[in-house]
Parts: structure tokens; sequence; C-alpha cells
């Protein structure tokens, strides 16, 4: 099966955590140039951009099995010629 969630937009790795940042920090962080960020990099952004953060208590965890099933599209067929 392949993987169908998101992907970091600067390194492209596949988002192993889920985070959520207010949406002014993230501008202030990211300058609008990626949607889509893990933590280490948006760690290495606000590094950058001088931006001291902590992550707060309130800490929630969703195991794999509880996430909704993953669409199913068009499976593509490749030829064989």
């Amino acid at each position: 099966m392949a993987w169908t969630g998101e992907t970091c937009g600067k390194c492209k790795r596949r988002m192993n955590i889920r985070f959520e940042v207010p949406p002014d920090v993230w501008r202030m962080v990211v300058l609008n140039c990626w949607r889509v960020l893990c933590p280490q990099c948006f760690d290495l952004e606000a590094e950058k951009a001088g931006v001291a953060y902590s992550f707060g208590r309130r800490l929630e965890a969703t195991s794999w099995s509880e996430l909704a099933p993953p669409r199913r599209g068009r499976s593509a067929k490749r030829s064989t010629r």
C-alpha cells in the first residue's frame, strides 16, 4: 500500500508527526513559503527567523488505526509493451 499522507514541502519527507502552530506564528516563521513543514524543518526555519517557541502542555495522540482509511483513486495500469 502506498503512503497517502502529507509530505514536508521543504525536505519532502513524509509527515510522521502532525503539529499545529497559530497562523500568525506560522506566517512569521515560514513567510508563506510552504503549506506543510515537518517539525524538523519548522524548527530550522524558526531558528533562522529568530523565533523562540516551546511546546504547550496540550499533547494529543492518534493511533494509525483510528485514522480514516485512504481514499481509493483510479488505479493506473501500466502497459507492457
